[in-house]
């Protein structure tokens, strides 16, 4: 059975993103003129209260990233009878993979006769596939950090400092120059690829990436993602991820 790997794109603590962001807008929507003695806050309840709305947000953003990210229990959203209701294939050919880690992921496979060609000009057989999962790492994230990480490019000044914190690691270090040349393409790779593509309609905000035919949908401040690779048509696929989506959704 093949591994659909998920695409991350490496990114700043969240926590401290949000809380970064909290003291910036409230620094810009600070006025000129000192706040009088009689007006200061008497509780953080009240200074909260005086921020601009942007800040609000952005505080309690970063207060729900501290709360726990559950665990979804993905054997009801996805049942060998709907994955072959969704994509038309037959449920008692299906090969099923639950996964508890290091990612929470529930697969269906069949057999078929495509096949994918990869740089190198090699072509190799694929398996039709559909999958829900949760990342291997769990944190809340907010719609600006999932924004941020699947729907922009990636800032240069970031792009850098990943570059510069590689080449100081000892590891990197200890490596033959091929390799470390190896490495820098990964990174590079890794953080410079296109941005994802918005779709609406689906939880808080979804990101589709064609390259890996895999849906991330922020829900409730987690994230989760559908996979479906059915079709050498990227268009096809984003269909299916949808529906298993919003299957999901529907019976979480």
């Amino acid at each position: 059975m093949q591994n659909h790997l998920p695409r991350f794109r490496p990114s700043p603590s969240a926590g401290a993103l949000t809380v970064a962001l909290a003291m910036a807008l409230t620094a810009c929507g600070q006025s000129d003129t000192a706040t009088p003695a009689s007006a200061a806050p008497s509780s953080a309840s009240e200074a909260a209260l005086q921020m601009p709305a942007e800040a609000q947000r952005a505080v309690q953003d970063a207060n729900n990233l501290s709360a726990p990210v559950p665990v979804m229990d993905l054997d009801p959203l996805l049942t060998p009878e709907d994955a072959s209701r969704i994509t038309g294939l037959p449920s008692e050919q299906a090969q099923r993979n639950r996964l508890s880690k290091p990612i929470n992921s529930l697969h269906y496979a069949w057999e078929s006769s495509r096949k994918r060609e990869l740089p190198s000009g090699l072509k190799l057989p694929v398996e039709d596939a559909v999958q829900l999962f949760q990342p291997a790492v769990r944190v809340r994230t907010s719609e600006a950090i999932f924004r941020k990480q699947h729907l922009q490019e990636a800032d240069p000044a970031a792009v850098e400092r990943a570059l510069q914190g590689l080449r100081g690691s000892k590891r990197y270090q200890a490596m033959a120059q091929d390799q470390q040349q190896m490495a820098e393409r990964m990174l590079l790779g890794a953080i410079k690829r296109p941005p994802m593509i918005e779709v609406g309609g689906i939880g808080q905000v979804a990101a589709w990436d064609g390259p890996s035919n895999t849906l991330y949908v922020l829900n409730d401040g987690y994230v989760f993602a559908a996979m479906a690779d059915l079709s050498n048509d990227s268009e096809k696929n984003r269909d299916v991820a949808v529906a298993l989506a919003r299957q999901a959704l529907d019976r979480l």
